[in-house]
C-alpha cells in the first residue's frame, strides 16, 4: 500500500489467498464489456482513506506461481508506480488504473 503523489492509496495484492488458491473466489473487475471475476494480482485506488476502493484492474491475471512471493511498491518522479515481485516488475500511472480495459479473453 502506498499514498500517491496525487493523494489517493493504491494497494497491490492477490485476489485470493494462496492457501485457498483451489476454492479461489476473485474479485469483481470492470471492462468495456462490463463486470467480471477475476484472479491473479491486482492494483486497487482509494479516494476516501481506504472506506473503498472503487478503480481496481488486474496486473497479472490468474498468477498462481506469484501467489507466494514478496512485493515492494514505490512511486517515482515522473509519477510512475513501480511495483517489483519476487518474479516480476510492473510500471504503470494512476490513469492506467482509472481506466477500463477491455474485456478479458476467457
Amino acid at each position: 500500500m502506498l499514498r500517491l503523489k496525487e493523494g489517493p492509496i493504491v494497494l497491490c495484492s492477490f485476489t485470493d489467498e494462496w492457501r485457498n488458491w483451489k476454492n479461489r473466489k476473485g474479485l469483481n473487475f470492470r471492462s468495456t464489456a462490463g463486470d467480471y471475476t477475476g484472479y491473479g494480482l491486482f492494483t486497487a485506488v482509494s479516494y476516501d482513506e481506504g472506506k473503498t476502493w472503487p478503480d481496481r484492474r488486474l496486473l497479472a491475471p490468474e498468477g498462481k506461481s506469484m501467489a507466494d512471493g514478496y512485493r515492494a511498491i514505490t512511486q517515482t518522479r515522473d509519477h510512475s508506480i513501480q511495483l517489483i515481485t519476487s518474479q516480476n516488475h510492473y510500471a504503470f500511472k494512476l490513469a492506467w488504473i482509472k481506466a477500463l480495459p477491455p474485456a478479458p479473453k476467457m
